[in-house]
């Protein structure tokens, strides 16, 4: 994993459902960051049917990459997140 220290992180997610990643959103904006871009898919591949999204996040401070990674994990209903 990067250790950056920028305004922007793009990021790797899945989540159990849409609504979760709906809450997810809401939840990135309630810690400050702004959803700058966002990408959706659903992964059929797994047994369960999960919600994939890539998103570009951007704060107004610059920012530890894995100290968001950590925040944005204490998420219930995330799957997986990772930094791409």
């Amino acid at each position: 994993m990067k250790i950056l220290n920028n305004k922007h992180i793009n990021i790797y997610t899945s989540c159990k459902s849409i609504e979760q990643l709906d809450k997810f959103i809401i939840f990135c904006n309630l810690s400050d960051f702004k959803v700058r871009n966002i990408e959706i898919t659903k992964d059929t591949v797994l047994h369960e049917v999960s919600v994939i999204a890539i998103i570009t996040l951007e704060t107004k401070d610059r920012m530890n990459h894995i100290d968001v990674i950590q925040k944005l994990n204490s998420f219930e209903g995330l799957i997986h997140i990772e930094e791409l």
